[in-house]
């Protein structure tokens, strides 16, 4: 499994780590395991190089994983700010564990966008934000952020030490594990064969599973089981018609039983359990939000329903985001939510059908033959705009046509961009809408429903935060400006099926820009 890596990535990613003299780790808000296990592990790794770090994360950490913090060392930002921007000032080099995008760490953003320090991401979510960092490892097929860093740092070792086996500390082991058997739920969900090789050697390098299992799964307080009890008594419930069960959990019981930050880990799953049920969701209440987490077997994607209705994303069979309804509000909006999510996924497989009947072949030739094709229909059309009197802005093959002008500043590389959005798939022109913001179009098409806020899209142009072609056709945008930015395949999924896009299908995008911020 260690030559999954290639060697100039790994002799990139040691020679980052080792000229490294004051480092910063961090991970996301709300750390789950994984998150905790992957900066632990990384702190152990670095302190057996002999390498000066800290830790820092933008909330508290569960409860029930305080042993990996024994002396509480571990800084958070909410109430160690001040501490952590002094570290940061003289910090040379940040890693960036279990996160694909830096919204993630909430108000710790700011701070790490300042810093000069050479910057490294390894993670496993989905389209991670890679231009912002110097070095980033980032794999859906790994069960957790962890799996990937064990097979990073015995890479490294290996690389350092080819005479001998590589080895880890024990307490480096022992943040791995936990990682792992959390982000997987003890072995349930997104196993792959390399999960179980590294729990192996983990076992062989000294882990105490028995210990870890009960810390991690039976170290709960008494409230926190009770709690569990009423909940699957009084609160689960199952809606048999779509094969999907949900909690909800109020401000008012988090109260009557004590609440603390993590006790409703792995909650979530619990009605996954029921036979027939394929789909778990958990809502906890907030001052200000609803936090929803989702789960899933066999093929249904919680990650797009996550992106469609629920503000945020993740996984196919593990995501989450929040809601901003009352709570009461939150069974209907369920319901609606999963009746439109399987009207959109039989549309899906239709347009897929479709697709594959239109482009059976799946040659890189054959690609390269479509991808030309795109590029002539996607030039009649633009040129037809350009006919009628409209402005053409081309930009590494992303065209932007702009139907009504701007004003101010041109969004340049780095600068802040507010807009909204509709993205369609290009069939000459405005095909199959797939994604939007704008709550008259999302009502009208079904795409979304009201919950999703329809705040801005926002982005930093040329950071990676967006897909390619957006992300260049928005570049020398104003102000006020309405536009079309159209694209073929290779700037957009290319051959990959994302939500109601099938693969390999060009997509065109109308905006309209809101706000620029120069950075």
């Amino acid at each position: 499994m260690t030559n999954y890596f290639q060697k100039e990535l790994i002799e990139g990613l040691w020679r980052l780590i080792s000229s490294g003299r004051k480092i910063l780790i961090i991970s996301h808000t709300n750390p789950d395991g994984d998150a905790m296990g992957s900066v632990t592990a990384m702190k152990h790794f670095l302190l057996s190089k002999k390498k000066e770090s800290v830790i820092a994360i933008p909330n508290n950490y569960p409860e029930y994983l305080g042993f990996l913090d024994p002396d509480k060392k571990i800084l958070i930002y909410k109430k160690d700010g001040a501490a952590i921007d002094e570290y940061l000032s003289g910090c040379d080099l940040i890693i960036a564990l279990d996160f694909n995008q830096l919204k993630r760490v909430d108000e710790l953003e700011h701070s790490i966008r300042k810093s000069k320090a050479k910057k490294i991401l390894i993670d496993h979510h989905p389209s991670p934000e890679e231009a912002f960092f110097d070095l980033v490892v980032s794999t859906t097929e790994t069960s957790s952020t962890c799996e990937l860093l064990y097979w990073l740092l015995i890479s490294i070792e290996e690389l350092l030490n080819s005479d001998k086996p590589a080895n880890l500390s024990s307490a480096t082991a022992d943040s791995l594990y936990v990682g792992l058997v959390t982000d997987t739920n003890n072995f349930s969900n997104s196993v792959l064969s390399g999960t179980f090789r590294m729990a192996s050697d983990l076992l062989s390098l000294g882990v105490d599973r028995e210990r870890l299992q009960h810390n991690v799964f039976g170290g709960f307080t008494e409230s926190r089981m009770r709690l569990l009890g009423y909940l699957l008594q009084n609160k689960m419930v199952i809606l048999p018609e779509y094969g999907a069960g949900y909690i909800i959990l109020t401000k008012e019981e988090q109260r009557e039983f004590d609440f603390n930050e993590g006790d409703s880990e792995g909650f979530v799953n619990m009605p996954l359990n029921i036979r027939g049920v394929n789909i778990s969701a958990l809502f906890t209440e907030s001052e200000d939000n609803i936090r929803v987490s989702l789960r899933s077997i066999d093929d249904f994607s919680v990650n797009q329903m996550a992106r469609n209705f629920f503000n945020g994303g993740g996984h196919e069979r593990a995501a989450g985001g929040k809601l901003f309804i009352p709570i009461d509000k939150v069974p209907e909006y369920y319901k609606v939510s999963l009746r439109k999510s399987f009207e959109n996924i039989k549309k899906g497989l239709l347009l897929m059908l479709i697709f594959v009947i239109l482009f059976p072949s799946c040659t890189k030739q054959d690609r390269d033959v479509q991808i030309g094709q795109q590029i002539k229909e996607i030039d009649t059309y633009v040129r037809s705009a350009v006919n009628t009197g409209k402005r053409l802005v081309v930009n590494n093959g992303s065209s932007r046509v702009v139907i009504n002008e701007g004003a101010g500043d041109s969004l340049m590389v780095g600068d802040s961009v507010f807009f909204d959005y509709a993205g369609y798939i290009f069939q000459s022109g405005l095909g199959t809408l797939f994604d939007t913001n704008v709550e008259t179009i999302a009502d009208i098409t079904g795409i979304n429903i009201y919950n999703r806020g329809f705040d801005y899209g926002k982005a930093v142009v040329g950071r990676g935060m967006l897909i390619k072609g957006l992300d260049w056709g928005l570049l020398g945008a104003k102000s006020g400006e309405q536009a079309y930015i159209v694209f073929p395949t290779n700037l957009g999924f290319s051959n990959k099926d994302v939500g109601l896009v099938p693969k390999m299908s060009p997509l065109i995008y109308e905006v309209w820009i809101k706000e620029i911020k120069k950075n």
